[in-house]
């Protein structure tokens, strides 16, 4: 039995044992290129609908900000036209309450008018009368 013979045997041996783990492993190998290159697909698919939802989200963001605003002026706007109403009926209620009073004043009015045209008459007899009643003499009269 030779040494280098031995050497060439064990060779062989282990080279065959290494096509049989080799036929074994080759198609696990293949098949593990397959799985990563539809990870790295997979991947790319899930950063760009990562993206998608990160788009999304800031929009839904700004879209419940803007309703936000938007339900405040509206809660401001309906608050406004509720005090403009109770301004409208205590308006309402003054009116009414002084339509009794608009009768007296147009009768005071039809006085006034009466006694502006007897006003010249009685501001000549007040200034006779006190002409002649007043502090002053009868050769300064």
């Amino acid at each position: 039995k030779s040494g280098a013979a031995a050497g060439l045997c064990a060779w062989v041996v282990n080279i065959c044992k290494y096509f049989r783990i080799y036929q074994v492993v080759a198609p696990k190998r293949a098949n593990l290129n397959e799985a990563n290159k539809k990870l790295e697909s997979a991947n790319k698919k899930l950063s760009g609908i990562r993206a998608k939802v990160k788009e999304l989200q800031d929009r839904v963001a700004a879209l419940e900000e803007n309703l936000m605003k938007a339900t405040e002026d509206k809660n401001n706007a309906v608050a406004q036209a509720e005090k403009t109403a109770t301004k409208a009926k205590l308006a309402d209620r003054l009116i009414n309450g002084l339509s009794s009073e608009n009768k007296r004043w147009n009768e005071t009015i039809s006085e006034m008018g009466v006694q502006e045209g007897k006003l010249v008459g009685d501001v000549l007899l007040a200034a006779s009368f006190v002409s002649y009643i007043g502090p002053f003499s009868m050769p300064f009269r």
